[in-house]
């Protein structure tokens, strides 16, 4: 299974890889290559910086958990802020990766309808994947304490324990 799943992904890195070389071929053909050279810088930069501004937007809630193992529902932002920060920290990753398609994907993620729709994906699936979710942070907080087998739902969540 995961053999199967890395040769999926090494597969994928390959041809986005080759679609990534030929988008900035045809470009440095239709303008100068060293504009492609100069977007790439700039595009870098900017990457770095909002790769800094999203890490720094989530460091609290990453050291909150780390701490107590899940976050506290009272001192949890807004999920419009959680969105916007992991979308910016994506965004400058993708613009830090040379390459023309990567910097169009990272310029998308900035949009806030896009942010939305991946928030909504995300809660569908953390809606539909619910055991497999709970199960796992479970296995990180050391199991329940013997509370295993309890729906959480059925308490109001984690909250209610």
């Amino acid at each position: 299974m995961v053999e199967n799943l890395m040769g999926n992904v090494v597969g994928i890195e390959i041809v986005w890889f080759i679609i990534e070389m030929l988008l900035w071929y045809l470009l440095a053909q239709f303008i100068s290559g060293w504009w492609v050279f100069g977007w790439f810088i700039v595009a870098a930069v900017i990457g770095i910086v909002l790769l800094k501004k999203g890490m720094t937007s989530l460091k609290p809630m990453a050291t909150q958990m780390q701490g107590m193992g899940m976050l506290n529902p009272a001192m949890r932002p807004p999920e419009n802020k959680i969105t916007h920060a992991v979308a910016l920290s994506v965004a400058g990753l993708l613009l830090l990766i040379p390459g023309v398609l990567s910097d169009i994907i990272g310029l998308l993620a900035l949009l806030p309808p896009v942010q939305k729709k991946a928030t909504e994906l995300g809660k569908a699936y953390a809606m539909k994947n619910q055991d497999k979710l709970m199960q796992r942070m479970a296995s990180r907080m050391g199991g329940l304490g013997g509370m295993s087998g309890i729906n959480p739902n059925m308490m109001g969540g984690f909250n209610g324990m």
